[in-house]
């Protein structure tokens, strides 16, 4: 039985350093540019959410571009600030 088990750690180990598919990928752009054709994701400040940056609520506040998903995001962080 012990051998049995044995066996499998090895067979295991042996997928893990040999077969297992690699999904690293080359860098072919600038860190941070977006790809052709894929909208850049903006984080809203109030409620965590994630919208498009074209489809935000957008707010320059103190030299600083926020975006929001809604107009009741954008009004909640006025009243805070």
């Amino acid at each position: 039985m012990s051998f049995l088990i044995f066996l499998i750690i090895v067979l295991y180990l042996f997928y893990l350093l040999f077969l297992k598919p690699s999904y690293k990928t080359k860098k072919t752009r600038r860190e941070g540019s977006p790809s052709p054709g894929v909208k850049r994701l903006v984080k809203d400040p109030v409620c965590g959410v994630y919208i498009q940056e074209d489809m935000a609520v957008k707010l320059y506040y103190k030299g600083q571009t926020y975006y929001f998903c809604s107009k009741e995001c954008r009004d909640e962080f006025l009243k805070s600030h």
